[in-house]
């Protein structure tokens, strides 16, 4: 085999600058902007293996899902809204559903208490 046939793969090896994942691209990729397939986190390569690449822009802040809530006051006493996570959201309907299903199970015992008194 001739040394033009020969292919000589250069990489340039590096960690991601957000998350540390260990990242290899081709050689002639050094001085260009690379985000981070995990983290996000846009980086400039670094011209050489091992060396710490600059960060060009951080990665994206997830945005929470929010649900907007409101609750009102019998007879006009007051209102309030607001905004709550979704993991918030689905552990006030649980509480509440709880709280119903213990209320309806008293007054169901109530009335079969009642009856057994009489009897």
């Amino acid at each position: 085999m001739s040394d033009e046939n020969k292919m000589v793969e250069a990489w340039i090896k590096f960690n991601c600058a957000g998350c540390q994942r260990p990242i290899r691209v081709e050689d002639d990729m050094g001085g260009l902007e690379f985000p981070c397939r995990k983290c996000g986190v846009v980086m400039v390569i670094p011209e050489k293996s091992g060396m710490t690449p600059e960060i060009v822009s951080e990665a994206p802040t997830p945005k929470k899902k929010t649900v907007s809530m409101s609750m009102s006051m019998p007879r006009g006493l007051g209102a309030m809204k607001t905004e709550v996570s979704q993991k918030t959201a689905d552990s006030m309907a649980s509480t509440f559903l709880g709280g119903l299903l213990a209320v309806v199970g008293a007054i169901i015992m109530g009335m079969f208490m009642r009856r057994g008194g009489r009897a």
